[in-house]
């Protein structure tokens, strides 16, 4: 038996397996990325990472071109990478193959093979020594680096601009993966509470949330948490009270800053789209008038200090038609001391990046969402 060439099919098998690996060369490959893209089963964008890949790198082996190609068929379908593990674990449901595999009547129409056939016996960590075979194409990082302090993004003077990156068994697109590191060490900087005195904060949360009820009040304790951090995320599903908590919580920030003496504290509500940002408008001034008249007589000035727009994310940090970079990033941070963000899952990777970049260190943000609303549309619903 001849021994597969570096552009086959062939895997490191390092556990025996019911299944030999299916041999082809990256040429072959193509042949069946074709098929697919005629099934519907992928798009013809992928097939033509494929073949970009193919002619600047003419080296890199089958294993590692289907690990790429289907790492863009994930950013495809609203992922930011392709578990490399999951994959092997259930290839059937990668692609979008009819009920059946898609397997009909017309033999000549339907593609040799699946994900799942030319998966079949390979490993792990074999899939992973194919991709690291081309350091050209695929940067490896470590995969504690995502968990690092820093944003390791750019490449050292040593390294190429691969565009794809393999951290553990996962395979991003680069773009993806500096913008999921981004977002991490954002977020990461912001944890750290904020040392505020806890006397007259107590006092006003116990002004907004007057009960004789021995039980935890959940939104009072949100906005309590929230207060005292530049980072905050609050959730739940209809009816459970975020728009009652996020007028609260805006009414305990310019209360507090008024009873210390200080300007009121610059506010800037937002939402993904421009519907959900009229609702957050509509509820919010719904429950405004009936919150604010027990605090008129001793906070004449704190309606004006409230916020009465809500605008886009997109509109919000300066996203122009044709332009690399919004207005408002880490040389231009947007002016605002809270950012409060309705809908949150339908924030795509890309613009969760840019939104967190825009903002100042000292600048609060709330995230507001619910685990069950829409993802966003585009890849990674953060």
């Amino acid at each position: 038996m001849s021994r597969p060439s570096s552009k086959q099919m062939a895997f490191d098998l390092d556990q025996p397996s019911d299944s030999a690996p299916i041999n082809l060369t990256s040429a072959e490959l193509l042949g069946i990325l074709d098929e697919w893209v005629s099934a519907g089963w992928m798009r013809s964008i992928d097939r033509a990472v494929a073949g970009l890949v193919l002619n600047h790198a003419a080296d890199i082996s089958a294993p590692a071109l289907l690990a790429l190609v289907l790492a863009s068929h994930q950013a495809g379908q609203g992922h930011v990478c392709l578990d490399m593990n999951a994959c092997l674990i259930d290839a059937k449901s990668l692609l979008r193959i009819p009920s059946g595999d898609g397997r009909g009547n017309d033999i000549q129409a339907v593609p040799r093979f699946t994900p799942a056939d030319l998966l079949q016996g390979v490993t792990l960590t074999g899939w992973q020594a194919a991709l690291d075979a081309c350091p050209g194409v695929v940067l490896q990082r470590p995969e504690s680096s995502i968990h690092g302090s820093s944003i390791l993004g750019a490449p050292t003077p040593e390294q190429s601009n691969p565009p794809f990156v393999r951290e553990g068994g996962l395979l991003y697109l680069r773009r993806y993966w500096q913008q999921e590191q981004g977002i991490v060490a954002a977020l990461r900087s912001r944890l750290t509470p904020d040392a505020l005195p806890a006397e007259p904060i107590r006092h006003i949360l116990d002004a907004l949330f007057p009960s004789t009820i021995a039980q935890p009040d959940w939104q009072k304790i949100a906005c309590a948490v929230a207060i005292r951090r530049r980072f905050s995320l609050i959730t739940g599903g209809p009816g459970t009270g975020k728009t009652t908590t996020v007028v609260k919580f805006l009414l305990l920030v310019q209360m507090r800053a008024l009873k210390a003496g200080l300007p009121p504290r610059r506010i800037r509500l937002c939402a993904p789209t421009g519907k959900a940002a009229a609702r957050l408008l509509q509820s919010i001034l719904g429950q405004m008038d009936a919150l604010l008249a027990p605090f008129d007589a001793a906070f004449p000035d704190l309606r004006k200090a409230l916020p009465d727009t809500v605008e886009t994310v997109h509109r919000l940090i300066g996203v122009r038609p044709n332009q690399i970079h919004p207005v408002y990033r880490a040389e231009n941070p947007l002016p605002a001391d809270v950012v409060v963000v309705d809908e949150a899952s339908m924030i795509g990777v890309e613009l969760m990046a840019k939104l967190l970049a825009s903002l100042d260190e000292t600048t609060q943000l709330v995230l507001l969402g619910d685990k069950d609303q829409l993802a966003s549309v585009e890849p990674g619903a953060v």
